[in-house]
């Protein structure tokens, strides 16, 4: 069973959400509907308190990541706390350390959502008396600019074309586990938005939209420019 419940903190616009049980294929739309209704009231501030989460799949983690691209459009914060080791093990393994704010606790996570707000509220008050801000971009905004990769259209390259993350994901199969000699991780395709397996360095392809990108031996992926748009 997956139970989700929410207290509501701050002014209106916060809010504590647990969630127990596992979150998976089917559970993920539930998650979505419940999360995009405090979106649509306002909450955009939110704690997602995982100690009670049995388990995460691909699906899950792709709730979780359009969790996360929802609050950032509306200038929101969502903080992951008390995550078991397995799934602590597992984000680090796919590199969603680095896209998602993971607090130990629950009293880390209301310190740095109290220093977001502060900003947030600055950053409305320098709106509103006309002070111009720069604009910040985060790993899920729909336009930044990416490092020029140096490659061009002339190139000679050759690229290999990798797999959609539910390409190994069957009823029998649902649960990401974590393998400490996996060197795959996962990230999200700046053209069409998808979330790939990345399994090797070197010039890849997106299998749904075709986009190429090269991937570091650090892990980063870099998109030609011109693909993009």
């Amino acid at each position: 069973m997956f139970f989700i419940n929410h207290t509501d903190i701050g002014e209106g616009s916060a809010a504590i959400i647990e969630i127990e049980g596992p979150l998976n294929s089917d559970s993920a739309p539930d998650f979505d509907d419940y999360v995009s209704k405090l979106a649509d009231n306002n909450v955009i501030h939110l704690l997602l308190d995982m100690k009670n989460l049995d388990f995460i799949s691909s699906e899950g983690i792709g709730a979780a990541l359009m969790l996360q691209k929802s609050i950032n459009s509306r200038n929101g914060a969502a903080v992951f706390f008390n995550l078991n080791y397995e799934i602590t093990s597992l984000f680090k393994l796919l590199g969603f350390d680095r896209l998602f704010t993971i607090a130990s606790d629950r009293a880390d996570a209301l310190q740095i959502l109290d220093r977001h707000m502060e900003l947030f509220q600055k950053d409305k008050t320098d709106q509103n008396s006309g002070t111009a801000g720069g604009n910040t971009f985060t790993a899920f905004d729909d336009e930044y600019s990416l490092p020029d990769s140096g490659f061009s259209e002339s190139d000679s390259e050759s690229f290999t074309v990798i797999e959609d993350i539910t390409d190994d994901t069957t009823e029998d199969d649902d649960i990401l586990t974590v393998d400490e000699k996996d060197e795959t991780f996962i990230i999200e395709c700046v053209k069409c938005r998808s979330l790939i397996r990345i399994k090797e360095s070197g010039d890849q392809l997106c299998p749904h939209c075709s986009a190429e990108f090269t991937v570091t031996d650090d892990k980063q992926a870099v998109f030609r420019i011109k693909e993009i748009h």
